[in-house]
């Protein structure tokens, strides 16, 4: 009878970490057959940065986030990430979108974006005028890239235009690292009320999604 296998105990609790640590998690290149498609898509994006309006041809979009997201993926990929409808008209559009990502099983919040996917926050403005920052997914860009350090590039609308913008949930806290002069995190939230500094967007992520 051939004896059975035995291995030291550091190594086998070691390859079960590595197997648990894992789980749930998503890297970049994790779809190498969608880069062409998502090659386009970053490109729309970057195709409106610094204009005040939403327009490909002669469709106008809302000017907004999730006008912003939806007309980027309807145009380039033919992709509806909802459908303005009587029954969703002045609805959220982020979390319409979100809720189709959901729906779809596209989200998640472990390991790194690919370029093109989405990248959602919670509490960016008073939504519901309540005086309260309390309310969810309140905006929403398109990833552009991620560096060496983990810092994501985002796309998105803000008053003054379509621009760039960064997090990193490596370092949610920090704006610009000091010893190198980095940014890591862009504000997203302005100052409100008796809240004296802007908030960051790595304090006010919620999740990424991916329509692919």
């Amino acid at each position: 009878m051939k004896p059975r296998a035995t291995y030291p105990m550091p190594l086998l609790l070691l390859g079960l970490f590595t197997l648990s640590s894992c789980v749930g998690m998503r890297t970049r290149g994790s779809h190498p057959d969608t880069y062409q498609k998502r090659t386009e898509v970053v490109a729309a994006a970057q195709g409106l940065i610094g204009k005040n309006e939403i327009k490909f041809g002669e469709t106008k979009y809302p000017y907004d986030c999730s006008g912003f997201v939806r007309a980027v993926y309807e145009q380039t990929l033919g992709v509806k990430l909802f459908k303005v409808t009587h029954s969703t008209k002045g609805k959220n559009g982020v979390e319409l979108i979100f809720t189709y990502l959901q729906e779809n099983g596209k989200l998640y919040k472990g390991g790194v974006p690919d370029e093109g996917d989405i990248v959602f926050f919670d509490k960016t403005y008073d939504l519901n005028k309540d005086g309260r920052l309390n309310d969810r997914l309140t905006h929403a860009g398109i990833v552009e890239k991620v560096d060496r350090h983990k810092t994501i590039t985002f796309i998105h609308v803000t008053p003054d235009g379509i621009e760039r913008a960064y997090i990193n949930l490596a370092h949610p806290h920090t704006g610009v690292n000091p010893e190198n002069k980095e940014t890591y995190n862009t504000p997203v939230r302005q100052k409100f009320g008796k809240t004296k500094r802007k908030v960051l967007a790595g304090e006010l992520f919620r999740a990424f999604g991916s329509v692919f």
